[in-house]
C-alpha cells in the first residue's frame, strides 16, 4: 500500500501529499472547479498558496463536512479544502 493512500494522513514530513483547494465554504452551492496542490507545511502557507491561485486572503481552512481544519496533519492524501475569506464567513454565519 502507498503511504499516501486515500485512507492514510498526509506525512508532513514526506513530500508527495496533494490536496484540491476550493475557493468557498463548503456548504456554498454552485462548486467551482478546484486545483490540486501539494500539501505545505502550515496552514498560513496554504492560505498563501491560495491566495495566489484565486486572488483573494483567505482566513479559514474548511474539510468537506465543514469542520475547520486547525491542524494539517489531519489531512489526508486527496482530501478537499474549502478556504474561506473574512467576507465570505461573514456572510455565511451573520445572516439575519
Amino acid at each position: 500500500m502507498s503511504p499516501f493512500s486515500k485512507n492514510s494522513s498526509c506525512p508532513l514530513r514526506q513530500e508527495g501529499c496533494k490536496v484540491i483547494i476550493y475557493r468557498h465554504h463548503p456548504s456554498k452551492n454552485g462548486r467551482e472547479a478546484g486545483n490540486t496542490v501539494n500539501l505545505p507545511r502550515t496552514i498560513s502557507h496554504l492560505c498563501k498558496l491560495a491566495g495566489k491561485i484565486y486572488g483573494f486572503q483567505p482566513v479559514k481552512v474548511f474539510n468537506e463536512d465543514g469542520g475547520e481544519i486547525k491542524d494539517l496533519n489531519v489531512t489526508r492524501d486527496n482530501d478537499k479544502l474549502f478556504l474561506c475569506d473574512r467576507e465570505e464567513l461573514e456572510q455565511a454565519f451573520h445572516r439575519k
